[in-house]
């Protein structure tokens, strides 16, 4: 509210913007042509065009101009002057485009605002002054994996995450692989000829979509405009071919069949891993670097690692040295990114002197054709900026089909996997002692040492349960269930695996606990304690260190915090700490521990920084009289 009342004027206030002018109305009967004919020439042409507009256009950039903060080292006066020039503009094409049913005059047409001109003017403005509300309002990411800017000091790009709702916080949503979803139609009815058309339409979409994005390029509007006209088509084609529903839903099957097929991964596997053999870490400055985690992209010191052992070695290093990071996979590579944040420019200068001079270069290194960057299966927390893709014909041409399935689909069959590798290894499940008796199962999470090999492949996941043993993991075609799921079943052996026959009245799914006020509270207090431990803390080293250097009871000591900050301490105990701004990070007392000027959590975060510096640079030490012995160094070491 304080924020719209700035924006509202009193009656009788001048206001800040010229009039905006009522324009005479032009009838669409009397419109004519730059040749002096008549521009509609019936009634549907005029229905037409009474219907087309750009109010919406214009509005929005109206609000995007309103919205816009003058840049770094901008002449704010003129920048003003600028905005005010062009909203005046605006406000007057508003007005011709909301009279849109009533009069044939557009804003291309009115010269005193330069009509022509006016919304390639806004969007330049627009690109050289962005507001993150309007860049992000449709971003299908928003919230989903960040939250709205709120760097920029206009209201309005604060508005949704800190006065609408200050709790809400991004939660990233990933998709699972579409590969684990084939099961939703039943295969074993499936003819060969819908099988073989539906391969055939799989290629051949390909082969048009690709086309298609080669033509456009980049006009994402066009190349949906092209995509939903290749669909009609398609549409046609089935309707065609598949006259009764009994034919359709032959057809969705055997779409979605293809459309989910598991792709081959293990030979490209081998292929990223042959080929990270080849290859060097590097480390490297990037400008504009993007994560998804985060809106903006931002300049970041960035490791890059090869695939394999080190790539792992690497990230628990980083997790033990407290250095926070984002881990991503290399699009074109067979590499782990690791997009560093706060990192010691001491430690910038041995990772520069260490991998800084490293290239891998495409032209030099023996990479396959047909090479996708699929990473090993215990990389699974470095994230991928690959789309893991969708159904999309499936979904789209044979949509009330998917719909119906999906309302009338039940399943009372699972099949587990890996059951020689866990508790029941030695188990005979056709022997009588489990022959058609019930069991109660579970599906409990797969908890395992960080010692163990395949710790970052399984650890977390959902794993099935009988009495709180591991019997094996979901196979990917099969159904599942949420962890803390119970169920009763059947069990049935397989070759390898085991398959358990539900009875569907038995299955109990958890309960979901959405966090309340006193938890969200909880976690207030809880990052409250941690600052005031922070503060506590720079309490203590602040007396350690005046008792150590004062010379007299009546001098201020003066001495270093780090290398960023100051302290200044008087003989009553009293004490400041300032930044090189020379603005004050906190003041309190050395006896009774009183904080008058309280330590921010951004600061208490930076202090967190400095002593993991202060740490490395200890190790450091250490290990260079080590060196004096012995020389040889590790490749993992940052220090």
């Amino acid at each position: 509210m304080p924020n719209l009342a700035k924006e509202t004027l009193q009656a009788g206030e001048p206001g800040r913007f010229e009039a905006v002018k009522q324009r005479p109305k032009l009838a669409y009967t009397e419109a004519v042509t730059d040749d002096g004919g008549l521009k509609y020439q019936n009634l549907a042409q005029i229905a037409a065009a009474a219907n087309q507009n750009k109010v919406g256009l214009v509005a929005t950039n109206i609000g995007r101009v309103q919205s816009s903060m003058p840049g770094e080292g901008e002449n704010v006066e003129r920048f003003e002057r600028r905005q005010r020039k062009l909203l005046n503009r605006l406000f007057q094409a508003l007005q011709v485009e909301v009279d849109s049913p009533k009069s044939a005059e557009r804003l291309e047409d009115i010269k005193e605002i330069e009509g022509e001109n006016l919304l390639s003017d806004a969007k330049r403005w627009s690109e050289s002054h962005p507001s993150h509300f309007f860049d992000f309002k449709k971003d299908d990411r928003l919230y989903r994996s960040f939250a709205m800017p709120a760097d920029a000091p206009g209201s309005i790009n604060v508005l949704a995450r800190e006065v609408v709702n200050p709790l809400w916080e991004p939660t990233r949503i990933r998709s699972r692989d579409r590969h684990e979803f084939r099961y939703l139609f039943p295969k074993d009815e499936l003819s060969v000829d819908a099988l073989e058309w539906a391969e055939e339409l799989k290629t051949r979409f390909q082969q048009a979509r690709d086309e298609i994005q080669e033509r456009v390029g980049e006009d994402r509007d066009a190349f949906n405009e092209e995509l939903g006209k290749l669909y009609d088509s398609y549409r046609a084609e089935i309707n065609e071919l598949f006259p009764t529903p009994e034919e359709r839903f032959e057809g969705a099957a055997a779409l979605w069949y293809t459309q989910h097929t598991r792709p081959e991964m293990d030979r490209h596997r081998r292929d990223c891993l042959a080929l990270a053999e080849q290859m060097d870490t590097t480390f490297a400055l990037q400008h504009g670097y993007e994560v998804p985690s985060e809106s903006l992209p931002r300049d970041a010191y960035v490791l890059s690692v090869p695939f394999g052992a080190d790539a792992i070695r690497w990230k628990e290093t980083l997790e033990q040295k407290g250095i926070q990071f984002d881990a991503m996979i290399h699009p074109q590579l067979p590499m782990v990114e690791f997009a560093l944040k706060d990192i010691p420019p001491r430690l910038v200068e041995k990772l520069e002197a260490k991998f800084g001079k490293n290239v891998n270069d495409l032209d030099e290194l023996r990479v396959p054709d047909d090479l996708r960057i699929i990473p090993p299966a215990d990389h699974t927390w470095a994230e991928s900026r690959q789309d893991s893709g969708v159904g999309a014909l499936a979904y789209n041409l044979l949509t009330e089909e998917v719909c119906q399935q999906l309302q009338a689909f039940q399943f009372d069959e699972i099949k587990v996997l890996g059951i020689r590798h866990n508790d029941f290894a030695g188990e005979n499940f056709a022997s009588k002692q489990w022959r058609n008796q019930s069991v109660s199962v579970q599906v409990g999470e797969f908890e395992l040492p960080e010692s163990h090999p395949e710790y970052y492949r399984y650890n977390g996941t959902p794993i099935v349960q009988i009495d709180d043993k591991n019997l094996g993991t979901f196979s990917p075609d099969t159904p599942k269930l949420p962890i803390g799921s119970s169920f009763e079943a059947n069990l049935r052996p397989e070759g390898s695996s085991v398959v358990l026959k539900l009875n569907p009245d038995s299955i109990q799914l958890p309960e979901l606990v959405l966090p309340d006020a006193e938890s969200v509270q909880s976690s207030e207090l809880d990052r409250d304690q941690w600052r005031r431990e922070m503060f506590s803390g720079l309490v203590i080293a602040v007396a350690t260190t005046y008792e150590q250097r004062r010379s007299g009871d009546s001098e201020i000591a003066q001495f270093k915090v780090g290398d960023k900050w100051t302290a200044y301490v008087q003989p009553t105990g009293d004490f400041i700490v300032r930044n090189e701004a020379r603005r004050t990070i906190c003041r309190g007392n050395l006896h009774t521990g009183e904080e008058t000027v309280l330590l921010s959590e951004d600061y208490a975060d930076e202090l967190r920084r400095m002593l993991v510096e202060i740490e490395l640079s200890a190790q450091d030490r250490e290990a260079s009289a080590n060196n004096r012995v012995n020389h040889k160094r590790e490749g993992m070491q940052l220090t």
